[in-house]
């Protein structure tokens, strides 16, 4: 069934602290297990976050492959082998994704080292001693996932974030994300794409099109029915597309019962 394989998460943050409040970041801890335990690797679809064109995905999945690569199932007997991820649909103030670092499980939980983190400040005193296990390739503020190929398989978690952006006393911005799961890299790949049609389109799918109007008339064994063509001319709310795909007539011996 279409959409059937991702959520959307919209999350709303209000200034209620009657001041204005600089320096702003939202951001998303990501820690899936979708995998042989402690064998994973991130991908990235647009490894920089920059190009409009390509979603802002970032991809879990067993180390090994993306498909057959879990081979042993987790305590409660299920084998985790797909893909599994969360894009970035929207961030406060159309500021974009200026944050992600990627770390082995359990990371920090003081908020004065995650501060840091989230960002991007890796020449603060607090971090000093650990910034490379927080900070990964040349971009201090976008970590870059090929090297995970020569760190080899870890729980990995990792950080995405957005800002900094000021928000002045009773302001709303808005976060949206979604979470998605595919059978291999490229099917995660088209749930994040169906994904974003559909934020585009403010969540709304493809739906069927109206249905005629039906008349019935009765002969000597025989029934014949008539309707209307509006069903192939009303264009998908979706796509805006004449893509009608036929009628489905249905005989019930029950008098419609079933």
């Amino acid at each position: 069934p279409y959409a059937d394989k991702f959520q959307f998460y919209e999350f709303f943050i209000h200034n209620k602290s009657g001041r204005t409040l600089d320096s702003c970041y939202i951001g998303y801890y990501h820690d899936p297990d979708c995998s042989d335990y402690g064998e994973e690797t991130l991908l990235l679809s647009d490894p920089t976050f920059s190009d409009p064109n390509i979603p802002d995905a970032i991809l879990q999945r067993d180390f090994d492959a993306d498909i057959g690569g879990a081979t042993i199932p987790h305590s409660l007997g299920i084998l985790e082998d797909y893909s599994f991820g969360m894009a970035v649909l929207e961030t406060p103030k159309n500021v974009g994704v200026k944050t992600f670092h990627y770390y082995t499980d359990a990371g920090p939980t003081n908020d004065r080292l995650l501060w840091h983190i989230i960002s991007n400040n890796l020449n603060d005193t607090d971090i000093a001693g650990i910034v490379a296990k927080y900070f990964h390739g040349t971009n201090p503020n976008i970590d870059d996932v090929s090297l995970i190929a020569s760190i080899g398989k870890s729980d990995w978690v990792d950080i995405v974030a957005s800002g900094p952006f000021t928000m002045e006393p009773d302001e709303m911005v808005k976060s949206t994300i979604v979470g998605a799961v595919g059978e291999d890299d490229a099917d995660f790949y088209r749930q994040i794409d169906q994904a974003v049609a559909m934020y585009d389109f403010k969540f709304v799918g493809p739906s069927a099109p109206p249905a005629p109007t039906l008349s019935v008339t009765t002969g000597d064994g025989k029934v014949t029915l008539y309707w209307g063509d509006i069903s192939e001319r009303t264009p998908d709310s979706f796509t805006g597309d004449l893509d009608f795909e036929g009628y489905r007539i249905y005989r019930s011996q029950d008098n419609g019962q079933t």
